[in-house]
């Protein structure tokens, strides 16, 4: 993913041992990165053995209150779609 890291804001794996994480669950590796479309939003790549999802995210509420909540369920997306999703988006001028 080097030549995307302009664009990613996290990346993070899992299940993580000692956390609410079911340590059965298949393990899984996220990208997130600013919604194209809604620049405040995100959307998180989630990369298994079973394929890739694609899911949009937005903060919610104020104070202790904000969260992050899902805009939508996650849905399919070819390891093309992502590539082709993160060579879309605006990147600072430092990156050229």
């Amino acid at each position: 993913m080097m030549p995307f890291d302009d664009v990613i804001i996290s990346e993070f794996a899992g299940p993580q041992p000692d956390s609410s994480d079911d340590p059965s669950a298949e393990p899984y590796f996220c990208v997130e990165v600013k919604c194209a479309q809604y620049p405040p939003a995100t959307v998180t790549f989630r990369f298994t053995t079973d394929g890739v999802t694609a899911q949009e995210w937005m903060m919610m509420g104020t104070g202790k209150r904000r969260r992050e909540v899902p805009v939508d369920d996650p849905r399919p997306i070819s390891i093309e779609g992502v590539f082709n999703y993160l060579r879309q988006l605006p990147r600072p001028v430092d990156a050229f």
